[in-house]
This record gives C-alpha cells, sequence and structure tokens, in this order.
C-alpha cells in the first residue's frame, strides 16, 4: 500500500488505513472518531508543520449533491469561527 490516498479507495472502506498516510497536503496521524457524515482525523498540514482535523466525508453521500453541498456549507461555517478555544479550519 502506498501512501497516498487515490482516487479509487474510498477513504469509508480504509479509514483506518489513512492513519499515516497522505491526504492531499495533509498527513494523517491518528482516527479521532466516525460517524454517519464521515470519519474525522487529527491531521497535520505538512508544508507549514500546522495541526488540523480532516474530516472525510463517508462516500455513501458521494452520489447526493445536496449532501454533498451540506457538507461543504459545514466546512465553510467551521472555517468562519474565530475563538481562542478553536484551531483554525
Amino acid at each position: 500500500m502506498s501512501d497516498n490516498l487515490s482516487d479509487s479507495e474510498h477513504p469509508a472502506e480504509i479509514s483506518d488505513q489513512l492513519v499515516g498516510r497522505m491526504v492531499g497536503p495533509f498527513r494523517v496521524l491518528r482516527k479521532i472518531t466516525s460517524h454517519s457524515w464521515g470519519t474525522l482525523y487529527e491531521a497535520v498540514q505538512v508544508a507549514v508543520n500546522r495541526p488540523v482535523a480532516l474530516q472525510v466525508m463517508n462516500p455513501v453521500f458521494y452520489s447526493e449533491p445536496e449532501r454533498v453541498q451540506q457538507f461543504i456549507a459545514f466546512a465553510a461555517a467551521m472555517a468562519r469561527l474565530q475563538n481562542p478555544y478553536l484551531t483554525a479550519v
């Protein structure tokens, strides 16, 4: 298995196997939790050595445009939050 996630692999099918691998610019450090929307990971943005929480959408929703838009809207809402106790998205 390579270190990078290929387009043909579904994140939900390999959620435990993402640990230690690259997903885009992020190195996945550990799985935090799984829920109906997908899986949440602790990761690091390698280029700037920045810790991040990485949410990977459950692939069962890929074919549902409304769910994809809700997922994107949620990410955008999280990115707008500003609080000293929250990390930037």
